[in-house]
């Protein structure tokens, strides 16, 4: 059969179905392929030298045993084994040589077998005693056999998987002519032996026999069964070099050659027969009977006529078959022609759509083949650029030349299993392209390189993607600056300059701009960017080259100053900042201003991770920002110290929250004129269980930014109304009395207040007139649109509703007329001082005078002697609180006033709750 192209250079055939496809690879993998045994040996093949001297043994020991065989058989004068079938009379012999030399020629395709086939018919023809000459030419019979399976197997589609009914009729018919041509020994053996025409005849008859039935019954089970595993372990070990394919011509002449000698074998066998036939005759019998014995001897020459009359037909049945193998090649050839044609047309479409350009390396003549694409990626023309390493490696950007030369000298001896690199060339019109270059050695039978081929492919523009994504990963979209990772990975190499150098000392900065929210709120978030983006840029303007400025999310940003050489100098990039930052900014037809709180970190602090230095610097920046912001504070271990507090307080506030582990304090409202109850308000008291009393400005504006003061709200709302109604049930004489719950910024923004509000009162009983809710200046100008219409539903569902803290917030006179606010409260910073400054003496007259214009009731807060309360009389403030009647007192303490009447006059402070110097604001 042809020999199939090595898989590196095999064209790509056509899709086929599974079955015909696994047909053609178990074909292939099993056909027979001929080693040249004197070649291998000689070093010609690729076995290498202890295999080659291996396989020499196993052919001289292989020969012994058919030589130690034949002798055996020989010594035993073993003919056969006789059969008769009626009159038929013959031997039906198995020889053992034959077998043998028949498997190790296909089983290993050595045709060596030739060799030990003949020298055991040889020595076993001597050993019998048979002339050298008769002997010489009797071991050729077996030898011959072997040819015409051999002729067969390279001219005949045969495959060694003998299981398909095509195969298996082409083994038996070269198996007959096989078994023929290695039985016309058999008359040679016969004229030896002085055999009768009877028992000639039995004899070729039994060889011919007995070698197609151990063809069939020995030799075909095996190779079914065994060779395709035995050939793919010879392919392991053995790698024969392409076989050329047999001509026409030397098939005839391979067919002739061997008609021609199995005729003399018969013509000469039957010669020898019939002159010892006559001579015995005219000797040994009367001329009667040697008249019946010379027919009888025509009748053998008539059967030695149908002999080469069958082997004729048997030579034309091969010519033919040759003839008709032939064609079957050609067409093949043409088959496979056009498929390798279409694949190498499919490769040339696939380079042309993938647009690589290509290049083959020839490392014997050191010149290099460089296609037009490959040219043109680079904007060189065809004859611009040499055909050498060289002028390659000058396209080549001098950062990526060494790379790229120790990358392909790697390969080409053999360190990497293929070359592959993303190199920088330059191009005509002087610009970088990146290229990513892939390369295969091609290596001769020693594994000497030859040449390495490969291709090229332009990745300039995912090269310039890949960048921009690192570049967006690492930087703020709106600003263009770093962004926090960058800025953490410059931070992390500015601490390890302070590890190898102690006199190295840096700064970080953390700003975040003042009431920026107030920006976003009322000119759109659009005009927000836009400050963003100008804050950016003044920043990078205070900075030395070297310093970086970050945008870290939202309004903050963060600044490394590098190398700096003191405290000050950070202080005073900050004073800086502070300066630049005041200059207006113009945002269309508006002028903006905006300040900065800023936290210092330094490195002197002693850190080991970026986000430390980050985490101190955001922590003095809150605390730059609670001292009353657009200024800079440096951190010291104690902010670290109140921070670590705040985040312990935080988590025993949840804790406190979930476990109602508060309690309330009711501060009495009095009526000036007679000092008679006229109310309560409700305080907030948290007792911690370690810490004992937590004062209120620590934990409440906690809860504010936490969220928690939601669910508090809703707790100290519902528990009012319920100790209230109690109170009522236990001295009816209060039925009048109010009690007022502050309400927080939060609560007032939300939509469902009022209807929190009507299932508190619900749920306790208490009629809604005696509810006054008291929200502050702040969290009404802070939520305008929405405290409009959540003022107006409560006071729908019928509570009364109190400005607190009037007079320090945003001075809103104008809302007063708008909201349905039927109470106000003067703030105690101003009653504190009324007697000592005249201002705020008016500013109390004012908010009297004030209220009782817009109709409007006045408490007055933080009373604390009489001289206070005979004031506010003579101001006509009609009710007041504070110390000076009651301080906020427990529920035991408030059952117990309320048995003595409704006059609140002065009274021995109870223990549970002394005075500060300062009364706390109320507050939820």
């Amino acid at each position: 059969m042809p020999e199939t192209a090595p898989a590196a250079t095999r064209p790509t055939a056509p899709p086929t179905p599974a079955g015909v496809e696994a047909r053609r690879s178990a074909a292939a993998r099993c056909r027979w392929r001929p080693v040249p045994f004197v070649r291998t040996l000689a070093g010609g093949g690729s076995l290498p030298f202890r295999n080659r001297a291996l396989l020499f043994g196993v052919g001289g020991l292989f020969t012994v045993v058919c030589i130690l065989s034949s002798l055996a058989m020989v010594r035993l004068d073993w003919n056969g084994l006789p059969l008769a079938i009626g009159p038929l009379h013959f031997y039906v012999t198995i020889y053992p040589p034959l077998v043998l030399c028949t498997l190790a020629l296909f089983w290993l395709g050595l045709p060596w077998a030739f060799i030990p086939a003949y020298l055991a018919t040889l020595v076993g023809a001597l050993g019998g005693g048979m002339d050298p000459l008769w002997a010489l030419l009797f071991a050729l019979a077996d030898p011959l056999g072997l040819a015409v399976y051999a002729l067969a197997y390279r001219a005949a589609p045969l495959r060694f998987d003998l299981r398909t009914p095509a195969s298996f009729f082409w083994y038996v018919a070269f198996s007959a002519g096989a078994a023929l041509a290695g039985s016309s020994g058999s008359f040679i053996w016969a004229h030896t032996r002085a055999f009768g025409p009877l028992e000639t005849f039995a004899l070729w008859e039994g060889w011919w026999i007995g070698a197609l039935l151990q063809s069939l019954f020995i030799a075909a089970p095996v190779l079914a069964l065994a060779s395709p595993r035995v050939v793919a372990w010879r392919d392991r070990w053995i790698a024969d070099p392409p076989r050329s394919r047999a001509s026409v011509g030397w098939l005839i002449g391979i067919a002739v050659a061997s008609t021609a000698i199995v005729a003399m074998f018969i013509w000469t066998s039957g010669r020898m027969a019939r002159e010892h036939m006559a001579s015995s005759i005219r000797a040994s019998v009367s001329p009667e009977v040697a008249e019946r014995v010379r027919d009888a001897v025509s009748s053998l020459d008539l059967l030695v006529l149908h002999c080469l009359a069958l082997l004729v037909v048997v030579a034309l049945g091969g010519v033919l078959l040759a003839i008709s193998w032939n064609r079957a090649l050609q067409k093949e050839v043409e088959n496979r022609t056009a498929e390798l044609t279409e694949s190498e047309e499919r490769y040339a479409l696939a380079a042309q759509a993938a647009n690589d350009g290509l290049w083959d390396w020839n490392l014997a003549t050191g010149r290099i083949y460089f296609s037009p694409r490959w040219k043109a990626m680079l904007g060189r023309s065809t004859s611009e650029l040499g055909d050498g390493l060289a002028a390659w490696l000058d396209c080549v950007h001098p950062d990526d030349r060494e790379s790229m030369r120790a990358a392909l000298e790697a390969h080409v001896a053999g360190h990497t299993s293929h070359f592959e690199g993303e190199y920088r060339l330059r191009h005509r019109d002087g610009t970088d392209r990146w290229m990513l270059v892939r390369g295969l050695a091609v290596r001769d039978p020693a594994g000497r390189p030859t040449r390495v081929a490969g291709s090229q492919t332009d990745v300039t523009e995912r090269k310039s993607a890949e960048e921009q994504l690192v570049h967006d990963a690492l930087h703020d979209q709106l600003t263009g600056l770093p962004n926090r990772v960058l800025f953490l990975d410059r931070l992390a190499n500015a601490l390890s300059r302070t590890q190898r150098n102690a006199e190295y000392l840096f700064a970080v900065l953390f700003l975040d701009l003042d009431r920026f929210k107030v920006i976003n709120d009322s000119l759109g978030h659009a005009a927000g960017d836009r400050v963003l983006v100008a804050v950016g840029e003044r920043l990078a303007r205070c900075l030395r080259p070297g310093d970086t400025v970050a945008r870290l999310g939202g309004d903050e940003f963060a600044i490394l100053l590098d190398d700096i050489h003191s405290v000050e100098q950070a202080s005073e990039a900050a004073r800086r900042i502070h300066t630049e930052l005041a200059m207006p900014l113009d945002l269309a037809d508006n002028e903006v201003f905006t300040t900065a709180s800023i936290g210092i970190a330094t490195s002197r602090t002693g850190y080991s991770k970026p986000e430390d230095v980050l985490r101190d610097a955001d922590t003095a920046m809150y605390r730059a920002k609670n001292l009353g912001k657009a200024r800079h504070q440096v951190f010291d271990t104690g902010m670290h110290a109140r921070a670590m507090k705040l985040l312990l307080l935080e988590s025993d506030l949840r804790r406190a929250v979930e476990q109602r582990s508060f309690e309330l304090r009711f501060q009495p409202i009095v009526a000036l004129a007679d000092d008679a109850l006229s109310g309560f308000e409700s305080l907030l008291r948290w007792t911690h269980p370690t810490r004992g009393a937590v004062p209120i400005e620590e934990y409440l504006p906690l809860a504010e930014e936490t969220g928690l003061i939601a669910p508090l709200g809703w707790w100290v709302l519902e528990e009012a109304c319920r100790r209230l109604v109690e109170w009522t049930r236990s001295h009816p004489w209060i039925a009048r009395i109010t009690m007022s719950v502050n309400l927080s910024a939060r609560q007032l923004a939300q939509s469902e207040l009022a209807e929190r509000v009507e299932r508190a009162l619900a749920i306790s009983g208490l009629a809604p007139e005696r509810l006054r809710l008291e929200v502050t200046e702040s969290a009404i100008i802070d939520h305008t649109e929405i405290a409009s219409g959540t003022l107006a539903a409560l006071k729908r569902l019928g509570v009364g509703l109190d400005l607190d803290d009037f007079g320090t917030g945003y001075s809103s006179l104008s809302y007063l007329h708008r909201l349905p606010i039927d109470r106000v409260k003067i703030d105690r910073s101003f009653v504190r001082g009324m007697l000592d400054a005249a201002d705020s003496m008016e500013i109390v007259r004012a908010i009297v005078g004030l209220a009782h214009g817009l109709g409007l009731e006045v408490v007055a807060e933080g009373i604390e002697d009489a001289a206070q309360a005979a004031t506010l009389r003579s101001l006509d403030c009609p009710l007041g609180q504070g110390f000076y009647f009651a301080p906020a007192l427990s529920e035991s303490d408030v059952r117990s006033r309320l048995a003595r009447g409704a006059r609140w006059t002065i009274d021995p402070r109870p223990p549970s709750d002394p005075p500060p110097s300062i009364e706390p604001s109320p507050a939820s």
